[in-house]
């Protein structure tokens, strides 16, 4: 028979026994009910952030006008640069009078350089796919693999020059482009290997850069009139004359068939490739009209020496607004719904659809552009340093 203590041990044994079952029971119930619960906050989360990035893709993107701009860098490249760099999505090329090439990132920092001896470059460089290519004054034009500086091909053309190359694509091959001051010669090279594709005839002294558009190739300069080429083989398609004593030596701005000058006299004219007709003529500035006009929108616009930065309607050229820098303005550069200009030392952001003034920082004097390349605006400034702007939330 069973006696009292080994029934009490029995029964202690069975309660502890129903006790561990209970608690493995209930607390694998909430483990899971904290695992559904944790599961349904994780697909939450996921689903939230999946939400605001299909929010993020459907938004705009912020302006221009209305992020806060600040120097982001500064890079010292050359005693003296020929010009702005040339914009690239990973970076920027510049080029010094004394034969060098420098390749920078984003972040201002150099990635490699490559010294000509007896060189001498002239206007800002251009890249195009894995070229960047730099002009010599002598003409001695070289194509650098623009990832490492690696030299590609060199060739000498004949004419005195002023400004950087064009790249534009013609068929499936690329062209560079080079336009001879001393008489308005186009000379057209192939982008694989430099060999001559065409070169047009002459005009006449020509001192502004040409512009293009799928078609054609145009410049204005000392006839008072603007020359049309075609891109294809360099033919001289007409000229154009703008007005008596209109000479103009600055760049052209090619749009839809239109080309777009300042003049002498300080007027911008358009004139139709087509027609070879003068569709509008607009007053800019109460001097010389030599800076090359860009576009935004419906609009063209052109700064001045005399410090006026004008917007005029592409179609008819009704002025659409007009403000006073009360310094030159040499260059414009268009990001987004803003217009940037250099003047008295300041970079000056203007919000394109009333001319309004959202942004002056000092920069220095003597500074060239800017121009931006999607991720950075830079300036080239006295002393051979390149300055970096970033937009910020």
């Amino acid at each position: 028979m069973m006696n009292g203590k080994t029934y009490i041990k029995r029964q202690v044994r069975a309660l502890l026994v129903v006790v561990v079952l209970l608690v493995t029971f209930f607390g694998f119930t909430v483990v899971v009910q904290v695992m559904q619960q944790y599961r349904i906050d994780a697909v939450t989360r996921r689903e939230a952030v999946e939400h605001m990035a299909s929010i993020q893709r459907k938004s705009p993107p912020s302006s221009a006008s209305q992020r806060h701009w600040r120097r982001a860098w500064t890079c010292p490249v050359g005693v003296s640069l020929t010009d702005v760099p040339a914009a690239w999505s990973n970076g920027w090329i510049a080029a010094t009078e004394e034969g060098g090439v420098v390749s920078l990132d984003n972040s201002g920092r150099v990635r490699w350089t490559h010294a000509f001896s007896n060189a001498s470059f002239v206007g800002s460089p251009v890249v195009a796919g894995t070229n960047t290519i730099v002009v010599g004054r002598d003409g001695r034009v070289t194509a650098l693999h623009v990832a490492t500086g690696e030299l590609l091909w060199q060739v000498v053309v004949d004419g005195a020059y002023r400004h950087g190359p064009l790249v534009l694509r013609c068929g499936d091959r690329g062209q560079v482009v080079l336009l001879s001051a001393s008489d308005g010669v186009l000379h057209a090279l192939d982008l694989q290997d430099g060999h001559e594709r065409w070169r047009s005839e002459p005009t006449n002294r020509t001192d502004g850069s040409p512009g293009f558009d799928e078609q054609i190739l145009a410049y204005g300069n000392c006839d008072s009139a603007v020359h049309i080429f075609s891109i294809t083989n360099g033919a001289h398609l007409a000229q154009i004359p703008v007005g008596a004593d209109e000479q103009m030596a600055g760049g052209v701005l090619v749009r839809e068939g239109r080309v777009y000058g300042g003049t002498r006299s300080g007027a911008l004219v358009c004139v139709d490739a087509e027609s070879n007709n003068i569709v509008w003529h607009a007053k800019v500035s109460d001097g010389e009209a030599f800076n090359t006009p860009v576009t935004v929108r419906d609009l063209v616009i052109m700064g001045s020496r005399d410090g006026r930065i004008a917007a005029f309607a592409a179609r008819d050229g009704v002025t659409r607004w007009q403000v006073s820098l009360s310094n030159a303005v040499k260059s414009l550069c268009v990001v987004d719904d803003a217009v940037f200009a250099m003047a008295g030392g300041s970079l000056v952001g203007l919000r394109a659809t009333d001319g309004g003034m959202f942004m002056k920082l000092a920069v220095g004097d003597d500074v060239d552009g800017p121009v931006w390349n999607g991720r950075i605006l830079a300036v080239a400034a006295d002393g051979g340093n390149i300055i970096g702007f970033r937009r910020f939330p």
